[in-house]
């Protein structure tokens, strides 16, 4: 039989292009017990650095669009792939591959599609003109992702909804001292337009109680960044202790995880949130905005999603700052409950293993 061929530009231990890496690795690990598989990857994280993948792991580099043309034509199963837009990991294997399996990792949302618009326009149209995926079963991580692709690809061969594979969360939650008038934020994001830093930052600008913010994310567009850097100095000036780590990877998150009292997320798109699950799952409420799969949070007493409203951000970031320990404990049990709700519902391998035995009888 042949193995599973999985295809990611990055690939731990490469982290920097945050959660579609998590994605992809955590339904691999999962898979490994039932599938056969062997992951093909870059060698380098997002920004051009190399990284080292062990001996025996299933993971071979591929360095060349005609590496990546003979390996695909060597193999006789199916072939999974993480991207819409990567030449090398996206596009050429729906070319040369009889058929394949996609899932898009949030790149049909409209903010997403909104960034580089014109470039992803002008793709879109001509795959649809040519009818490029009409082979492709494609793997929406819920049904909003799923209607994303409906509204994107004119034909494919099927769709399939399986919800992202996650960590498993802790036990109980990690307790952590809250005091009235006292607050640790986190930020966990590329520092990008689309996850919204500088949102953030003008808040605080603006908000008279004093606030710790940790921000972790791989710096990707300069401009955007200087932007983001000189918010962070006026909110230094304001009275904020801003505290901003640059990438780093999962373990180092999920020690931050044990200091801070809320995740804070104003992202304008998510197709899952691997931070906010890591939050969740550790014990600790968030704060984010409407526009990600986590919503109704204050009903189920695991935080809030706000619309993009600096009045409404500003508003909750008091209530939070204003909090006792005893409400602070009331959300973190409830930001965990929610989380083990979620991994015992989700079935993300057993619900692909199915579709590749449904797909491929080899499976």
């Amino acid at each position: 039989m042949e193995p599973l061929l999985i295809l990611s530009q990055w690939y731990p231990p490469a982290f920097k292009a945050g959660g579609p890496i998590r994605s992809v690795y955590n339904l691999t690990e999962g898979l490994k017990e039932f599938v056969e598989l062997t992951v093909l990857t870059s060698g380098r994280d997002i920004d051009g650095t190399n990284v080292q993948h062990s001996t025996g792991s299933g993971v071979q580099v591929i360095h060349t669009n005609w590496e990546m043309i003979r390996r695909l034509r060597k193999h006789r199963g199916l072939v999974y792939l993480n991207t819409m837009f990567s030449w090398r990991y996206g596009i050429l294997p729906v070319l040369v591959c009889p058929e394949t399996l996609m899932s898009p990792r949030g790149m049909l949302r409209p903010s997403a599609l909104n960034h580089k618009a014109l470039k992803k326009r002008v793709f879109l149209k001509i795959v649809n003109r040519l009818q490029l995926y009409k082979n492709t079963h494609f793997i929406a991580s819920n049904e909003e992702e799923a209607a994303d692709v409906r509204a994107s690809i004119r034909r494919y061969a099927s769709m399939r909804v399986i919800a992202n594979a996650a960590m498993q969360p802790l036990p109980k939650p990690i307790a952590l001292p809250k005091e009235s008038g006292t607050v640790r934020l986190l930020f966990v994001g590329r520092i990008h337009p689309i996850k919204n830093l500088d949102f953030l930052l003008e808040v605080l600008r603006s908000l008279p109680v004093p606030i710790q913010l940790h921000i972790v994310g791989n710096e990707e567009y300069s401009a955007y960044r200087k932007s983001c850097e000189e918010l962070m100095e006026a909110c230094r000036s304001a009275g904020h202790e801003i505290i901003f780590h640059g990438a780093r990877n999962t373990e180092f998150i999920h020690d931050l995880l044990k200091s801070v009292h809320f995740l804070v997320s104003p992202s304008k798109g998510e197709n899952f949130g691997h931070a906010i699950f890591d939050a969740l799952a550790c014990g600790r409420p968030v704060l984010i905005s409407d526009q990600t799969p986590w919503r109704k949070l204050q009903a189920k007493q695991a935080g809030w999603d706000l619309p993009l409203s600096k009045t409404l951000w500003m508003e909750h970031l008091r209530k939070i700052s204003a909090m006792d320990q005893d409400a602070f404990d009331v959300l973190c049990r409830g930001a965990l409950d929610l989380a083990r709700t979620y991994y015992k519902e989700s079935r993300s391998v057993s619900d692909f293993v199915q579709m590749l035995h449904e797909l491929s009888p080899d499976y």
